[in-house]
């Protein structure tokens, strides 16, 4: 098999699936109501972007573009990996598991924010950024952008957590015009 050709392949699979997907997304019957967009959008924007990045995909494989060495970390540089070897951290695997376990446990007790902005910071942390300030200012965005964007844009209904977890989640969504 050509080397183009194989290097494309994922690209077709994917575009094919993602194709079919689309023709059954077709059939849903709940269009939006207003000025609401409905149920029926984000499934198929979704898979719009997907045919859109397995073309691009296709193009870039067709073309020839195999150069897979690693970028500078910084510019005028070159790759960590060139010239030392990379220390590993075997346990960050496990912290990283368990991070994920406690955001899903505490999601409905914490509500969306507060659980997404500790894990991101959790995360960060752990990923062994040290600059604090950059990391919480970073999460709250984050969490912000988050919530607003599921909350306000999709109408997806998110926990707001127990009390007294669920204040603060009521004032964002008072803030944000969130019924």
């Amino acid at each position: 098999m050509p080397a183009k050709l194989r290097d494309s392949l994922p690209y077709w699979v994917t575009l094919a699936v993602s194709a079919y997907l689309y023709s059954v997304a077709m059939d849903i019957a709940a269009p939006g109501t207003g000025d609401q967009l409905g149920p029926d959008f984000w499934p198929k924007a979704t898979l719009i972007l997907m045919m859109a990045t397995c073309v691009a995909g296709i193009l870039k494989a067709m073309a020839g573009s195999r150069d897979h060495s690693p970028l500078p970390l910084i510019e005028g540089t070159p790759a960590a990996d060139e010239h030392e070897p990379s220390q590993r951290y075997p346990w960050l695997l496990l912290v990283g598991v368990v991070l994920c376990l406690a955001y899903v446990l505490l999601f409905e007790t914490l509500g969306f924010f507060l659980d997404t902005f500790l894990f991101m910071l959790a995360f960060i942390l752990v990923g062994r950024y040290r600059r604090i300030g950059i990391a919480i200012a970073t999460c709250l965005a984050g969490s912000l952008v988050f919530m607003f964007v599921f909350m306000k844009i999709v109408y997806v209904a998110l926990p707001i957590g127990a009390p007294p977890f669920s204040h603060v989640s009521l004032l964002l969504m008072r803030l944000f015009g969130i019924r």
